[in-house]
Formats: C-alpha cells, sequence, structure tokens
C-alpha cells in the first residue's frame, strides 16, 4: 500500500479541480461514444479522483457544496517551522484499492489520444469536442488539460523523506494531530520537499515557478 502526497498548495488544488469536469463529460455525455474499456478507464480515473479530493479536509475542497451545521467536516492541521513560521500543509492518504493506478491509466489514454495515438477511434473526436468547453471554461486545450493532469500525477506520487513522513501520518484528518511543529531535519527534508512540488507543477513556466517558489519562501 503506497503513500500519496496531496499538498495545500493553490497550484496543485486548482490543477487538481480542474480534473473533475472534462472527465465527468467524458463519463456523462460521451460515454456512449467511446469503447468499453474507454470508458470503463474514464470511470475508473473519475471514481479514484473523487476518492482522493473526499479525504481532503473540507475547507480545501474548491468548488465544491460544503457540508451542512449537521454534516461531518473534515479538519485540516495547522503546520509550523521550528520557528514558529506558517508552512503549507501537506496530506498523506493511503492508496487503498490501487486508485492511483487508475489516474495513471487514465492520464496515458489521454496522453496517447492527444498525440494521435489513440487505440480508440472515438476518442480524439470527444475530445475535440471537449476542448471546445476547456477553451470556452478555461482558455486551455486539450493539451494543456492532459498536460495539467500529468503534473497532478507527478505531485501525488512525490516520495516523502522518513522523519517528515512519520509526521505527516499523525495528522488530520486522517489523524488526531491539529497542531505540528517542524524539528529541524523535518524542516530541511519539507523544504526539499517543496522544491519537488514546486518544480513538478510549474517547471517549464517562469513567471509560474517563480510566483510558486514565493510561496515557500516566504
Amino acid at each position: 500500500m503506497s503513500d500519496v502526497l496531496m499538498p495545500d498548495d493553490l497550484f496543485f488544488l486548482s490543477k487538481i479541480f480542474l480534473l473533475e469536469q472534462p472527465l465527468l463529460q467524458l463519463e456523462q455525455i460521451y460515454g456512449r461514444e467511446l469503447g468499453e474499456e474507454t470508458a470503463a478507464v474514464v470511470n475508473g480515473a473519475l471514481n479514484a479522483w473523487n476518492v482522493f479530493v473526499d479525504r481532503l479536509p473540507t475547507g480545501l475542497q474548491l468548488d465544491r457544496p460544503q457540508p451542512g451545521a449537521e454534516e461531518t467536516q473534515r479538519q485540516g492541521y495547522v503546520l509550523h517551522d521550528p520557528r514558529g513560521r506558517h508552512l503549507a500543509s501537506l496530506y498523506l492518504q493511503e492508496d487503498r484499492e490501487g486508485d492511483l493506478a487508475r489516474l495513471k491509466a487514465c492520464h496515458q489514454m489521454l496522453a496517447q489520444a492527444a498525440a494521435g495515438q489513440a487505440a480508440d477511434e472515438g476518442l480524439p473526436e470527444v475530445l475535440s469536442d471537449v476542448e471546445k468547453n476547456l477553451l470556452q471554461s478555461y482558455r486551455l486545450s486539450t493539451t494543456g488539460w492532459v498536460e495539467a493532469f500529468g503534473r497532478v500525477l507527478a505531485v501525488m506520487q512525490l516520495s516523502v523523506p522518513h522523519q517528515l513522513k512519520q509526521s505527516l501520518k499523525l495528522a488530520a484528518p486522517a489523524g488526531r494531530t491539529v497542531g505540528m511543529t517542524l524539528n529541524a531535519e523535518q524542516a530541511a527534508e519539507y523544504r526539499t520537499l517543496a522544491g519537488e512540488i514546486v518544480c513538478a507543477l510549474s517547471s517549464g513556466h517562469p513567471d509560474a515557478y517563480n510566483t510558486h517558489r514565493a510561496l515557500y519562501d516566504s
């Protein structure tokens, strides 16, 4: 059973929530135009997406209906460095049912289709229709969306250093710790991991990279 990284990082959250609507369109609107195997891959990815997002603290679930006062809200935790400065929280989730593999399979299928190598002859035409909505809503091409999908997966698969991982496993909502201060060794591991997150999400885009990097350096 592997651990999946889900950081409280606006660049990450904006991209992971960007995945939902096109996947929903592929499943609900165009499902009958796709081959059975393709539709099953999309369905598996959408279910996996929901599993990971549903485990995030309620406050990080962007644009999703928030639970009412009578419903259970998933609370996160507060993270500080050894000097007491606030840090972006990192969340580890156990991949209990192979959900990450389902997301990866879907991304690989979509990347092949975007490159003109689709095994399902109907997929490129469907993606062309989906692209119209992407351009209208997000000014993003199918290729750009697939790239964002890949960057999200790259972050989710990052390896968290041992000392930092041991503490993160205790953090809410999966654990009971609601406030955490890193020691010097953990803080160094955090800085290294933060650099890897920024690189995975923003490399190749200098302005975005510098803005993103500043979020961790402030």
